[in-house]
Order: C-alpha cells, then structure tokens, then sequence
C-alpha cells in the first residue's frame, strides 16, 4: 500500500508512467490462496492479456531490488525473438569467461565453478533432485526478481496459454511450483 501511494512521485520526478492493471483470475484456471503466490502467479501467467497490444516489451524489477545501474541497456538487448530475458540463478549459468581467467591467472586452479562458495553446496536445488535431472545440464535455472519479455513473441508463440496449461497441471500437486514466478518458466524452457 505505502509503494503504491508513493509510486506516482517517483514516476514524476523520474519521468516515467505508471497506471494500475485489474484482471480477474480465470474460473477454469486453479486459483492461488496466499496473496505472494497471487502475485507470482499474475507476473507470470497474464502477460498477453494485461497489456495493450501496442505494449511490445515489459522490465520486470522486484520491488526488493536494488539497481546499481542504468536498466537501460537491459531493456535495449536484443532478445533475437525470444520471449524472454532472464538471469541464471546463483551460479547456474554459464561459467563468466573473464572471472574464470582472472581466477585461473591468480590461483594456477580451475575455472569458474571453483569461485561458487563450497559452503553453499547443499543448497544449490539446481544442481539436485528434481531440477537436477529436469535441466540435464543443458539448460539453467534462471531467477525472476530481474527479467524482460519481448511480448511479441510472447503472443505469437502463445506462451501465455502454454504457461497457463503447464501450471494447471503442475498446480495439481501441492508440493508443486514451489516458487511459482521462477519454477513455472524454469519448468517450460525445455517444452
């Protein structure tokens, strides 16, 4: 409520827009009861349905974050018609070639993997279980506090309704969608 009530300021005197969206969750669609998990549902499922067509992309910043630079060159990567654009998890993604040159240089060690903190081991789900054989290595556990969508390809894809289906399904299981923004397209990325 405070966010909201302060958000026209800041749009303001930054010089940005800012109007409110309202949609009613779909009755054939299972509903979420915690007001977070509502939240991470809307941010995911609706995207084609919550903005204009003439909307053709959308910055995704959690409200929690702290940005320490211009978003600009974020909002202007080309996505090469992808939906979207998101940032490995913790250390899932590809091994930072300048980190692991500087890191082989200075220690006469390995690459990046041996700068992940080993403390940490144990807690990296990605590497385990379920995620661990549903990413097979290939792909990369991504995080949704930071993302952009390219919502042309969003809707010519049909991501949306692909979304939708995969979360009904998923969503049958309690145990499911644990962290709903990030898993459900973490889930989609090999279908």
């Amino acid at each position: 409520p405070s966010f909201r009530r302060l958000l026209p300021g800041v749009a303001k005197s930054v010089g940005f827009a800012v109007s409110r969206v309202t949609y009613k969750w779909p009755a054939w669609l299972r509903p979420q009861t915690q007001k977070q998990r509502v939240i991470w549902a809307y941010k995911i499922l609706f995207l084609d349905v919550f903005f204009p067509a003439q909307v053709k992309k959308v910055l995704f910043i959690d409200a929690d974050q702290i940005v320490r630079a211009d978003v600009r060159e974020l909002w202007d990567t080309d996505l090469h018609g992808r939906v979207y654009g998101m940032v490995p998890f913790c250390g899932s993604g590809p091994p930072a070639s300048l980190a692991s040159n500087i890191w082989k240089s200075l220690s006469g060690n390995g690459g990046a993997d041996d700068l992940r903190n080993p403390e940490t081991a144990g807690f990296r789900f990605w590497e385990q279980g379920f995620w661990k054989g549903h990413l097979r290595g290939q792909m990369y556990y991504h995080i949704s506090a930071l993302f952009i969508v390219n919502l042309e390809a969003f809707r010519s894809t049909g991501a949306g309704d692909t979304l939708r289906e995969v979360y009904q399904s998923l969503t049958g299981d309690p145990n499911s969608l644990a962290n709903l923004d990030q898993d459900l397209p973490n889930y989609v990325q090999q279908t």
